[in-house]
């Protein structure tokens, strides 16, 4: 009996891994450019590290706080304000154009997946050949299941952290974001 109940639990654990190996995120909005998963991106990225590049467009406090791909450069698409809440970087393209070729290969990476969207299609305006957003981004995406205690709030469904690649809270000097100005952001 002991040896059924154990079949039967592995049984069920190999089916909920296999859903959850098999779930894949979707780009949030329409954008230019392409999507990798997390793990596409990061073979990409050890593939060609001389030419491969990625940019983690979230707030400076969200790239500090909440962890980064080590690897990542942080140039916020967006700003916190006490006054506004979220304002776009009016300098996002120039401050990814100071770092970067128009034709490196750059891999834009955010929370969730959204915003990493918005960033893209900037970056193709202004002309960069080689843009690819990071599904599900760095946290991933929330639980669906409505009969989950997660549901609705936790994102744990994909992402880089979940996905369990390599990050960080360590900050390089090289690679964190420095404002042009004061400007009451952050």
């Amino acid at each position: 009996m002991k040896r059924l109940v154990s079949l039967t639990l592995i049984l069920i654990l190999c089916i909920e891994i296999s859903i959850w190996a098999t779930e894949k995120s979707e780009p949030k909005v329409p954008h230019a450019g392409g999507d990798l998963t997390p793990v596409e991106a990061y073979e990409m990225l050890m593939a060609d590290p001389e030419n491969t590049f990625l940019i983690d467009c979230r707030t400076m406090s969200e790239y500090e706080f909440v962890g980064h791909p080590a690897m990542a450069y942080n140039i916020p698409y967006k700003f916190w304000t006490p006054e506004e809440g979220m304002i776009v970087n009016p300098n996002f393209a120039e401050d990814v154009m100071e770092k970067f070729n128009k034709t490196d290969r750059l891999l834009i990476i955010c929370r969730s997946g959204k915003r990493s969207c918005f960033a893209c299609d900037i970056l193709i305006e202004v002309g960069f050949e080689n843009i690819f957003n990071v599904l599900g981004g760095f946290e991933g995406d929330k639980v669906k299941d409505q009969n989950s205690i997660y549901y609705g709030y936790r994102r744990n469904i994909r992402g880089w952290q979940h996905d369990g690649l390599p990050y960080t809270y360590e900050l390089n000097d090289e690679l964190i974001y420095k404002l042009h100005s004061p400007c009451g952001c952050e």
